[in-house]
Protein backbone atom coordinates (compact mmCIF):
# COMPACT_ATOMS: atom_id res chain seq x y z
CA UNK A 1 0.00 0.00 0.00
CA UNK A 2 2.45 2.48 0.81
CA UNK A 3 4.47 2.13 -2.34
CA UNK A 4 1.57 3.84 -3.96
CA UNK A 5 0.50 6.15 -1.23
CA UNK A 6 3.88 7.64 -1.14
CA UNK A 7 4.38 9.51 -3.38
CA UNK A 8 1.03 10.93 -3.37
CA UNK A 9 1.46 12.11 0.23
CA UNK A 10 4.50 13.55 -0.58
CA UNK A 11 3.29 15.61 -3.42
CA UNK A 12 0.14 16.95 -1.27
CA UNK A 13 3.19 17.85 1.28
CA UNK A 14 5.47 19.92 -1.07
CA UNK A 15 2.25 21.25 -2.61
CA UNK A 16 0.73 22.61 0.92
CA UNK A 17 4.28 24.28 1.74
CA UNK A 18 5.23 25.56 -1.35
CA UNK A 19 3.54 28.90 -0.92
CA UNK A 20 5.30 30.16 2.61
CA UNK A 21 8.99 27.62 1.63
CA UNK A 22 9.37 27.14 -1.71
CA UNK A 23 12.92 25.93 -1.32
CA UNK A 24 12.12 23.95 1.13
CA UNK A 25 9.05 22.36 -0.59
CA UNK A 26 10.71 21.87 -3.67
CA UNK A 27 14.12 19.72 -2.27
CA UNK A 28 11.71 17.92 0.03
CA UNK A 29 9.10 17.04 -2.51
CA UNK A 30 12.05 16.62 -5.26
CA UNK A 31 13.91 13.88 -2.77
CA UNK A 32 10.79 12.09 -1.46
CA UNK A 33 10.11 11.16 -5.22
CA UNK A 34 13.81 10.20 -5.93
CA UNK A 35 13.59 7.94 -2.86
CA UNK A 36 10.24 6.64 -3.77
CA UNK A 37 11.80 4.97 -6.91
CA UNK A 38 13.29 2.15 -5.36
CA UNK A 39 10.35 1.51 -3.12
CA UNK A 40 8.58 -1.22 -5.17
CA UNK A 41 12.00 -3.12 -5.31
CA UNK A 42 12.61 -2.72 -1.19
CA UNK A 43 9.33 -3.89 -1.07
CA UNK A 44 10.28 -6.79 -3.51
CA UNK A 45 12.97 -7.29 -1.15
CA UNK A 46 10.95 -8.27 1.73
CA UNK A 47 8.38 -10.37 -0.48
CA UNK A 48 11.84 -12.56 -1.53
CA UNK A 49 12.19 -13.03 1.82
CA UNK A 50 9.19 -14.18 3.29
CA UNK A 51 8.73 -16.99 0.28
CA UNK A 52 12.24 -18.18 1.16
CA UNK A 53 11.36 -18.41 4.52
CA UNK A 54 8.11 -20.61 3.55
CA UNK A 55 10.13 -22.82 1.78
CA UNK A 56 10.80 -26.21 2.74
CA UNK A 57 14.12 -26.22 4.04
CA UNK A 58 14.19 -22.48 4.20
CA UNK A 59 17.29 -22.47 5.70
CA UNK A 60 19.65 -23.46 2.69
CA UNK A 61 18.44 -20.52 0.97
CA UNK A 62 20.21 -18.19 3.72
CA UNK A 63 23.58 -18.08 1.06
CA UNK A 64 21.34 -16.33 -1.79
CA UNK A 65 18.93 -14.22 0.63
CA UNK A 66 22.38 -13.03 1.96
CA UNK A 67 23.64 -12.32 -1.53
CA UNK A 68 20.55 -10.85 -2.46
CA UNK A 69 19.64 -8.65 0.27
CA UNK A 70 23.52 -6.97 -0.24
CA UNK A 71 23.78 -7.06 -3.77
CA UNK A 72 25.45 -3.78 -5.20
CA UNK A 73 21.87 -3.12 -6.91
CA UNK A 74 19.85 -3.56 -3.81
CA UNK A 75 22.08 -1.65 -1.91
CA UNK A 76 21.80 1.30 -3.90
CA UNK A 77 18.48 1.05 -3.70
CA UNK A 78 18.21 1.09 0.16
CA UNK A 79 20.32 3.98 0.07
CA UNK A 80 18.84 5.99 -2.58
CA UNK A 81 15.62 5.38 -0.58
CA UNK A 82 17.20 6.30 2.76
CA UNK A 83 18.62 9.71 1.64
CA UNK A 84 15.69 10.35 -0.67
CA UNK A 85 12.69 9.04 1.46
CA UNK A 86 13.79 10.00 5.11
CA UNK A 87 15.62 12.75 4.48
CA UNK A 88 12.43 14.47 2.75
CA UNK A 89 10.34 13.96 5.38
CA UNK A 90 12.54 15.78 8.24
CA UNK A 91 12.14 18.71 5.33
CA UNK A 92 8.42 18.28 4.93
CA UNK A 93 8.38 18.44 8.97
CA UNK A 94 10.59 22.16 8.95
CA UNK A 95 8.98 23.82 6.11
CA UNK A 96 5.32 23.10 6.94
CA UNK A 97 6.34 24.37 10.49
CA UNK A 98 8.88 27.35 9.75
CA UNK A 99 5.23 28.28 7.15
CA UNK A 100 3.12 27.74 10.24
CA UNK A 101 0.86 25.57 7.82
CA UNK A 102 0.18 22.93 10.06
CA UNK A 103 0.80 22.60 14.30
CA UNK A 104 3.90 22.32 16.22
CA UNK A 105 2.93 18.63 17.01
CA UNK A 106 2.26 17.32 13.75
CA UNK A 107 5.14 18.93 12.27
CA UNK A 108 7.56 17.26 15.27
CA UNK A 109 6.01 13.83 13.99
CA UNK A 110 6.80 14.12 10.78
CA UNK A 111 10.52 15.01 11.25
CA UNK A 112 10.91 12.53 14.19
CA UNK A 113 9.25 9.80 11.64
CA UNK A 114 12.67 9.32 9.64
CA UNK A 115 15.19 8.91 12.12
CA UNK A 116 12.93 6.34 14.20
CA UNK A 117 12.85 4.52 11.14
CA UNK A 118 16.87 4.95 10.66
CA UNK A 119 16.71 2.93 14.77
CA UNK A 120 14.23 -0.16 13.07
CA UNK A 121 17.29 -0.91 11.36
CA UNK A 122 19.69 -1.83 13.96
CA UNK A 123 17.05 -2.21 17.14
CA UNK A 124 16.22 -5.78 17.95
CA UNK A 125 12.17 -4.92 18.23
CA UNK A 126 12.86 -3.53 14.35
CA UNK A 127 8.74 -4.33 13.41
CA UNK A 128 7.68 -2.75 16.97
CA UNK A 129 9.63 0.59 16.35
CA UNK A 130 9.01 0.44 12.51
CA UNK A 131 5.44 0.61 13.23
CA UNK A 132 5.57 3.45 15.81
CA UNK A 133 7.75 5.71 13.10
CA UNK A 134 5.04 4.64 10.73
CA UNK A 135 2.16 5.84 13.49
CA UNK A 136 4.18 9.17 13.92
CA UNK A 137 4.10 9.71 9.84
CA UNK A 138 -0.09 8.81 9.55
CA UNK A 139 -0.95 11.13 12.54
CA UNK A 140 0.94 14.18 12.39
CA UNK A 141 -0.11 14.21 8.13
CA UNK A 142 -3.64 14.14 9.32
CA UNK A 143 -3.68 17.97 10.37
CA UNK A 144 -1.78 18.39 6.57
CA UNK A 145 -4.37 16.50 4.38
CA UNK A 146 -7.19 18.59 7.04
CA UNK A 147 -5.74 21.40 5.61
CA UNK A 148 -5.76 20.38 2.20
CA UNK A 149 -9.14 19.29 2.13
CA UNK A 150 -10.46 22.38 3.75
CA UNK A 151 -8.46 24.53 0.90
CA UNK A 152 -6.86 26.20 3.68
CA UNK A 153 -3.30 26.61 1.59
CA UNK A 154 -1.77 29.25 3.73
CA UNK A 155 -0.88 32.23 0.97
CA UNK A 156 2.64 32.92 0.58
CA UNK A 157 4.39 35.19 3.13
CA UNK A 158 5.33 38.52 1.57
Amino acid sequence: MASYLLPFGAIGLAWLAYPRTPWLASIAGLLAVIGWLPFSALTAQDDVTNALAQLPDSASYGGFWDHFTNDPVMLSYLVVYVVGHLTSYVLFGIALGRGRIISWWATWMLAASSPLTLTAFVFPYRLVVGAVALGLVVIGSVPAAVAMIRGRRVPAAT
